[in-house]
């Protein structure tokens, strides 16, 4: 059975509570300088409470060292430079310095692994269990894992 859509009918997945508890903060302020204000003190908070007072022992989450830090927030970070090294392989222009760091770190890679061939790519969340379980398992092998509310990650099951 299909459901007829109402545009009157709001559909919220997230919690109300706290949506109305940032409405109220962002009501509070009176300028959208306040409103910045208030989502800094918010992200201090954050990172007062995660870097100073709890030890997290989520991977992704591990601590890093300040150049780790450092080099996330740089202004690199935010720039798309599609393709493999070298102006003829990018999809984008403007990627002279970003080919000058991803080589540098194919370099440190092989010299790191004794390889003679490295390569770099950002693998997070399912794209890296993908990569895991296609190179640990054979298709109908059974693996376990850690429920999410425990600290694992999300598995996808069903047949391969």
């Amino acid at each position: 059975m299909f459901e007829v859509h109402d545009p009157t009918r709001q559909f919220e997945v997230h919690d109300p509570a706290m949506l109305a508890q940032a409405r109220a903060v962002l009501d509070a302020c009176s300028s959208p300088q306040e409103m910045q204000e208030a989502v800094l003190a918010a992200v201090a908070r954050n990172e007062e409470w995660r870097g100073k007072q709890c030890l997290n022992l989520l991977a992704p989450e591990a601590p890093t060292s300040p150049t780790v830090r450092a080099l996330l927030s740089a202004e690199v970070g935010t720039r798309a430079a599609e393709g493999h090294i070298g102006p003829v392989n990018r999809w984008f222009a403007g990627t002279k310095h970003i080919d000058e760091i991803e080589a540098l770190c194919v370099e440190l890679l092989k010299r790191a692994f004794r390889a003679r061939y490295a390569d770099h790519r950002l693998v997070a969340s399912m794209i890296g269990n993908l990569a895991v379980y296609t190179a640990l398992t054979e298709p109908g092998d059974v693996i376990m894992s850690i429920a999410q509310p425990y600290g694992g990650h999300s598995v996808r099951s069903g047949r391969t």
